[in-house]
Formats: structure tokens, sequence, C-alpha cells
């Protein structure tokens, strides 16, 4: 009997397609998992920014405009004429903001000013990445339903 040492080719191209298709299958998954989350961060973005907008309003005692750029996929805060933050949400965290472009205005009590909204009913804003997406309505007062 001869004693082999080693492993045969045929071995060796097992051992390798299996773990090329390992790889491939937590490769899809995780960018699966990653475009989901990204989403949920764009949407939790934007409730921070939200929130932002109408304590500034509370704390300065004026009108915070809270402004939302579909096409340019960016929300921006605004106070007396000044851009507090501005958040580029497809150069910064590659999402896609998808709805209409809205400006909403919160006054110095914490509601939304109704007659400086630029809607008077539900919006939906939609955060999307890859195949997934997470969204929200704003109501005409200002607030936030997910």
């Amino acid at each position: 009997m001869t004693n082999s040492r080693g492993f045969t080719l045929v071995e060796a191209l097992l051992v390798i397609s299996l773990a090329a298709v390992i790889i491939v299958i937590s490769t899809r998954t995780f960018g699966a998992i990653t475009s989901r989350y990204a989403a949920e961060q764009g949407r939790l973005v934007f409730e921070s920014l939200h929130a932002r907008a109408r304590a500034q309003a509370i704390e300065s005692g004026t009108m915070t405009r809270l402004v939302v750029d579909t096409g340019a996929d960016s929300v921006t805060v605004v106070r007396d004429g000044i851009q507090l933050e501005t958040v580029h949400f497809s150069g910064e965290m590659g999402i896609d903001i998808q709805g209409n472009s809205l400006e909403l205005c919160m006054g110095p009590r914490g509601f939304a000013v109704t007659d400086c909204n630029s809607f008077s009913s539900i919006e939906r804003l939609t955060f999307v990445q890859g195949s997934y997406s997470d969204g929200l309505d704003i109501l005409p007062l200002g607030q936030l339903v997910k």
C-alpha cells in the first residue's frame, strides 16, 4: 500500500466550489440586509430632522420650516432664512426620497402652521435603497405616522 499525502485534485476543486457558493449566497444576503437597514436609516434621519425643526421653532419662538426636495433627495431645516441643516440623502446615504416635494412650517407652539404648509392633506414620503423601502405619513399639523 502506498501512503499518499495531501488532497486529490477532485477534493480540492470540490472544496473551492463549495466555498464559492457560500460566498455568493452570503454576499447577496448581506447586500439585501444593508439595503433594508439603509432605507430604515433614511426614515430615522428624516424623523430627527423633523424633531429638530420642531425644537428650533419652540426654542426660538419663531417659525421654522422643514423643506423636502424629492427631486434633489434632500431635506433642509430653515429658520429666519438661514439654513440650519441640510441632508442630501442620495449623496450621503445612497437613498432616494419618493413622494411630493413639500414644505412644513413648524410654529412656536410645536405644531405645523397649516396655512403656511405646502400641503393640506396627508403626504407620504418613502425612503428607497435598492429593492427595499421604508416610509411615513406627514399629517397637516406636522405629526409623523409610520
